[in-house]
């Protein structure tokens, strides 16, 4: 800790001297300011909101509120508020970065799409469901768009989405999420990890309609004794909503 507040005692000197000798519009002024943004995201929380907020302050004035240094410092200063708790905080600076982002027009730079999961984070943690389900829907298009349907991210967007319905209790349209999740994450092997913890949530959604049969037809063609030999087997026996406790 010690190390950081004399790391950050030294960026906030730097960034006198500089600028006093060049003023507040020179590069080296604005790279100064974005230093000590990220030394802040590194310390305590209570420390690196008050040096964002700083630093966001100066930046909107030199460079205003759409240039890309200035939509960093929002998506950090997001980032921390959120893990601070102050999700409402968090979730009006999101909505401000995508809202610069739509002036800019580049609704599918990857930036934009990452702010664009921070404010599903955000409405999730303040339990906003049916908000954060049409964030995500948005946000697994224009990742689809990007990457197509196997790529990472869109997979990552589409779990988001049948966990936020699931939440939400909207068990027929998880279920139609978490199948196409099991769909595409099937190719790699019944057995692949992302394919077990897919099935286990189809399994989940299906037995919260009460559809035992067909959830147990799901678990039959994977629960072989050879598989149930297997220490990834474990979860899908354990599933507390598995069928097989009502047979």
């Amino acid at each position: 800790m010690e190390k950081f507040e004399e790391a950050q005692s030294l960026e906030t000197e730097a960034l006198l001297i500089r600028r006093r000798l060049l003023g507040d519009a020179h590069p080296e002024v604005t790279r100064n300011l974005n230093a000590l943004g990220q030394l802040g995201k590194r310390g305590d929380l209570r420390s690196a909101d008050a040096v964002l907020k700083a630093v966001l302050a100066i930046q909107r004035k030199l460079l205003g509120d759409d240039n890309a240094a200035t939509l960093e410092t929002v998506s950090s200063l997001a980032k921390v508020l959120q893990r601070e708790g102050k999700r409402p905080e968090a979730e009006s600076l999101w909505r401000e970065a995508l809202a610069i982002w739509g002036k800019r027009g580049e609704n599918d730079n990857s930036e934009r799409l990452f702010a664009l999961r921070g404010l599903g984070d955000s409405l999730e943690s303040q339990g906003k469901w049916s908000e954060a389900e049409a964030v995500w829907r948005e946000s697994l298009m224009l990742w689809r768009k990007r990457g197509g349907i196997e790529e990472q991210q869109s997979m990552f967007t589409l779990r988001k989405l049948g966990l936020a319905l699931e939440a939400a209790r909207k068990w027929p349209e998880a279920e139609s999420v978490y199948r196409e999740a099991l769909t595409i994450s099937r190719k790699k092997g019944d057995e692949d990890p992302e394919a077990l913890v897919d099935l286990d949530r189809v399994v989940r959604a299906l037995t919260a309609q009460k559809k035992f049969v067909e959830a147990q037809q799901l678990l039959d063609g994977i629960l072989t004794p050879a598989f149930i030999a297997k220490p990834v087997s474990v979860n899908l026996l354990i599933e507390p909503s598995s069928p097989t406790r009502f047979c």
